[in-house]
Formats: C-alpha cells, structure tokens, sequence
C-alpha cells in the first residue's frame, strides 16, 4: 500500500488487561514507520515510543448487572464520547481487536457511518481464568451485536490457527479470516545478547528456559521433573524458571525432592529490559503451557532460541519439527532428552527460528500483510 492512510487501532481495554497490549502497541508502530498516521482507541496504555501516534482513552467497560439507573446513563454516555472520539478522528481504515467486544462493536458502527475497511482481530490466548472470562463474554457479544459486527468486517486477522477456530466459532466466513503471527521486534529480539540477570543469579552452563505463569493447568511440574531425569542428572545445564504464581512454592518443593534444587533458578517475572538478554542466552526453551502468548513465542524465535513445546498446541505451527522440537503431553522427558543430545540439530533450528522471525514475524512484514488486508476490505467497499 503506497498511500499513508488514517489508521484507527480499537483496543478492548478487559483485553488488554487480561492479555497484554503489545500487538497492537507493535503494529501502531510498525504502520507508523511505514507513513500511515495511527490512533490508538479504547484502552488507556502509553503510545509505542517514537511511534507518532495519536491516543485516546475510553473508560474501561464495567460489568452492568448490578448497576444503578445513574450508573446506566453513566455508562451510555462514556460509550458515545468513545465513539466521538473515533469519528473525530476519522480514519481511512480501522483495526479492532476481539470480534466480538463492546469496542468492536463500535469500531463497526463507525466503520459503517465513515465506510471504512474494518479488520478485527483474534488473538484468544491467556490463561485458564482468561480464556473462560473472555470466552463467555464473547458469547454474549456475539448473542446482542455479533450479526452487525459480521456484516460491518471486511477481513479478520487471526494469530494463529487456534484464533482461526475462534473465528469460525464465532460465526465468520472462512474466506474472510487469514492467519498473521504476533510481530516482534527483530532487533531488539536477537541472538547473541548478554543477560545480566543470568550473572546476578549465577546461572551458568546450558541453559533450559521456561517461561510463564506458575499457576493449574501450566506444565511446568512435568518439566521439573523431566529436567531431573534427563539434562538435570549432569553439571554443565540449568533450569532457569521464569514467572510467578500459585504453585512456585509447590515446585521448589519438587525440585529439592528430585536433588535438583541448586540447579533451579528461580527469576519470577521478567522486566522489558531482561527478557531479550534472557531470551537469548538460553539453549533450549520449553512452553509449559500449551496455550502460550503469541508474543513470547514470537520473541523467543527471533532470538533464535529452540523450542520444546506441546503437540497440538498453539506453538506447533510455528515450531513445528523446524525450529525445535514437539512432544505428546506429558513426554517433556525425551523432548528435552533429544533436544540435548543434538547440538547441530540445536544449532539448525536456531537459525530457521531467527529466519522465520525476520521473514514472518518482523513487524514490519505483519505491517504489510494489515495494509494488505485494508486493501482488499477498500476494494469490497467499492464493489
């Protein structure tokens, strides 16, 4: 697309609170550099540096059951000094995420009222809590305004297969959904960085990362124990943990019973300026989740790191038998087993990771695929 446009980014604030902002935070950026002059909508979180956007904050969406009759008109009139805010604006094209959030909806209706493309975006990952949460909230929206949201799209972007299935579930045609990856910064995401972190916690040798939520449903008692049995019984490798939750004490616990416990470490949550050194100095990383955030999944391959994850889950379509290693649930043991045992294997999977990154998962090409879509939704306006 070679003609800047207004591009407005409606971002359902419960969304982000519960999933993160930073596709959207990525791309405003990403079409920023590439000229489009972008505002951010609907969520109250700061406007990428440097990225020349315009943003305007929407007060959060609350639950109305419960609500007083003054409460009501309250809410009524936060909703349409959103929308003012948007058609003040009055963009060329529109980007809402999550189909069928109150915000999309009225990323529709301004769609409608401007006849502007409208693409909606799926990215249903997060934890247990929040997938529950956000699905059953989608079933109301696409209950009271999911028809006129359907009507208004001209393409939704999912982020991955899964996000595909969602947007069946949710009633879209199939030739109106395609799959665009969460975008990463390839710079800032690279291999060959140093992790302070790593020499603050002494960790030293081969380094197994595992990376999220300490909470039910996650794997990562499966990977303390397969660590144990397999790359945990030799001096020379680490399991690094990184996050918090629940069941951290429960795993310590594990860990010291299975002899390893000197050999855990444990960072909790890492900051924006540790994960890239993190990310880079690890050998191998295992997705203890089977749901991981497309963003992690997106950095870790940028920094070239190989990866161990679930068959079936949302990380297989990227790391395939390409970039690391798939294994049935609950064999972590003889993926990790394998995973170590093969250094050229390691190191050819490092690179096909780096190259799907920059090739695939640059912002700059998911930039490109959005203009792409825009296009094709201007067209069907026309028709």
């Amino acid at each position: 697309m070679s003609v800047p446009l207004r591009i407005a980014l409606v971002v359902d604030p419960l969304s982000v609170r519960l999933l993160g902002g930073e596709h959207a935070a990525g791309l405003a950026r990403a079409l920023s550099a590439r000229g489009h002059e972008v505002g951010l909508f609907g969520a109250a979180f700061p406007a990428p540096p440097d990225a020349g956007t315009d943003t305007s904050e929407v007060t959060e969406p609350q639950c109305e059951l419960g609500m007083t009759s003054g409460e009501r008109r309250r809410r009524n009139r936060e909703r349409e000094t959103g929308r003012k805010h948007l058609l003040d604006f009055r963009p060329q094209a529109i980007i809402a995420y999550d189909a069928m959030s109150p915000t999309a909806c009225q990323a529709a209706q301004a769609s409608r009222r401007l006849r502007a493309p409208l693409v909606l975006v799926e990215h249903g990952a997060g934890n247990r809590a929040a997938r529950t949460l956000l699905r059953g909230l989608s079933r109301v929206g696409s209950t009271l305004w999911g028809p006129y949201v359907r009507r208004s799209a001209t393409c939704v972007v999912a982020l991955d297969p899964w996000s595909m299935t969602q947007a069946r579930r949710e009633g879209f045609p199939m030739d109106q959904v395609r799959v665009v990856p969460h975008g990463v910064d390839t710079q800032r995401f690279r291999p060959g960085l140093a992790s302070h972190l790593a020499a603050r916690h002494r960790i030293q040798g081969r380094i197994v990362l595992a990376v999220g939520g300490l909470e039910p449903g996650s794997r990562h008692e499966l990977v303390v124990d397969a660590f144990a049995r397999t790359v945990g019984q030799r001096s020379d490798w680490s399991l690094v943990i990184a996050g918090e939750g629940p069941h951290r004490a429960r795993l310590r616990a594990a860990a010291d019973r299975a002899g390893i416990g000197a050999r855990v470490h444990w960072v909790g949550e890492l900051c924006e300026d540790e994960a890239p050194g993190v990310y880079s100095s690890a050998t191998l990383a295992v997705l203890a989740s089977a749901d991981p955030r497309a963003a992690l999944l997106a950095r870790l391959l940028s920094c070239g790191v190989p990866i161990v994850a679930e068959a079936g889950g949302r990380a297989e379509f990227l790391v395939g038998d390409q970039c690391g290693v798939t294994v049935s649930r609950g064999a972590w043991a003889s993926g990790l087993s394998l995973a170590a045992s093969a250094p050229e294997s390691r190191r050819r999977w490092s690179l096909e990771a780096r190259r799907v990154a920059e090739s695939t998962l640059a912002w700059d090409q998911v930039a490109q695929s959005f203009e792409s879509a825009i296009g094709r939704g201007e067209e069907r306006l026309a028709s």
